[in-house]
């Protein structure tokens, strides 16, 4: 397959009712930043029965802690529902969808880094003697390749959609 072929392929949109093209990946996109949202915001909101479900992050967490996590996560999401709904990326959705991102993960490493981020006596374990804490390089790492994956995304995205 040519790069002429391939790039073709990349730069194909799928025809949303009205006739429009929606760029391909963004339902994708959209739920996987809704359940991120959805994740971090039971975590941190405590939970309703210990004995069934686990805790890992600390829902002790100062209230603005929570509220700069939640929003970075819930300015992904509408970045991502503008495009859809827009039927192209932006630069300027591109930079706030980065920007968010950047923030997130920035907010999460320092946040694992001092010990506040998980919660200190874990509700369920995996194994014996787990402590979430002891997971948190792992976290991190994850953190970092998600938030750079999706900022890169949303860039190429506008990139292919100029060069398309």
């Amino acid at each position: 397959m040519s790069t002429e072929q391939s790039q073709s392929i990349r730069n194909q949109r799928l025809p949303d009712q009205s006739g429009r093209q929606r760029p391909r990946g963004t339902i994708a996109s959209l739920i996987f930043s809704i359940a991120t949202l959805a994740l971090f915001t039971w975590q941190l909101s405590g939970l309703v029965n210990n004995e069934t479900q686990f805790q890992a992050l600390n829902p002790l967490l100062a209230p603005i802690w929570k509220i700069i996590i939640v929003a970075c996560l819930a300015a992904v999401v509408v970045c991502v529902l503008i495009a859809r709904a827009m039927s192209q990326w932006t630069s300027a959705i591109a930079a706030v969808n980065a920007l968010a991102n950047l923030a997130f993960a920035g907010v999460i490493i320092t946040l694992a880094l001092m010990g506040e981020l998980f919660a200190p006596g874990p509700t369920a374990e995996f194994g014996p003697g787990t402590d979430w804490a002891d997971l948190r390089e792992i976290f991190i790492l994850l953190v970092v390749g998600v938030a750079l994956w999706n900022s890169s995304d949303g860039v190429r995205r506008t990139r292919d959609q100029k060069t398309g």
